[in-house]
């Protein structure tokens, strides 16, 4: 009898500035696992400093401490595996991608989910650490006082990526990012001599959760994440 072997697959996330384990968000990060094992992949979700449940609490989320916190997890990532960034998370990636490829050289694929725009964030930083702090006590995260002076530009960034499998995915009902935002972030890389392709799943939001959304958005999120 033929027996036939099932490869398993991995799945790395990087969060938004929102605690995975938060009520908040807890959903849309299950989805995203929900998924995993249908297309058998390991669904492995990296944290950053500053998020509530990490007794180094006290230093807070910053784009220096998240790749501190995250860099030797991706050097020993799985091979030939899949990275997602959701929001931060694709600030986080696509800063590492221009500054340190090397770390992500060994991902087959390398998908960015509502790359915010520089309005969004230009918005916060207006509204500052300590307000932001105040404002967002909900997500379950604490952000250092460097913040927003230490946050990458994602365009400036993208002109330095050569990593050839990105995917830019927004929702169309999203309003932290658009159509434009991503396709000139696309045609940076595809410049700089990497290949990225900007694809949108209509109707779907920010953050999809599988309960609240059409069979027809998960399945699209699912492929986009899971597919080649």
């Amino acid at each position: 009898m033929e027996i036939k072997m099932i490869m398993e697959n991995f799945l790395y996330v990087l969060p938004g500035a929102g605690s995975p384990y938060n009520e908040n968000y807890k959903k849309v990060y299950e989805t995203i696992i929900i998924g995993g094992k249908a297309h058998n992949y390991k669904v492995n979700i990296l944290d950053y400093c500053g998020f509530g449940q990490f007794p180094d609490y006290g230093e807070g989320l910053s784009l220096p401490t998240s790749l501190k916190k995250v860099r030797n997890k991706l050097i020993d990532a799985h091979k030939n595996s899949t990275l997602l960034g959701r929001c931060y998370g694709c600030n986080v990636i696509i800063n590492m991608l221009a500054s340190e490829p090397e770390i992500l050289n060994g991902f087959s694929k390398i998908v960015l989910w509502g790359v915010a725009s520089n309005e969004v964030w230009d918005n916060s930083r207006q509204l500052g650490v300590n307000n932001w702090n105040k404002k967002y006590k909900s997500k379950g995260v604490q952000l250092e006082e460097d913040f927003f002076a230490t946050l990458n530009y994602v365009e400036l960034d993208a002109k330095e990526i050569k990593h050839n499998n990105i995917v830019l995915g927004y929702g169309t009902k999203d309003n932290l990012t658009s159509k434009s935002f991503n396709e000139r972030i696309a045609k940076s890389i595809n410049n700089s001599g990497g290949k990225a392709r900007a694809v949108s799943i209509n109707g779907a939001g920010h953050g999809i959760i599988k309960d609240k959304v059409s069979k027809e958005i998960t399945n699209q999120y699912f492929e986009l994440i899971f597919k080649d």
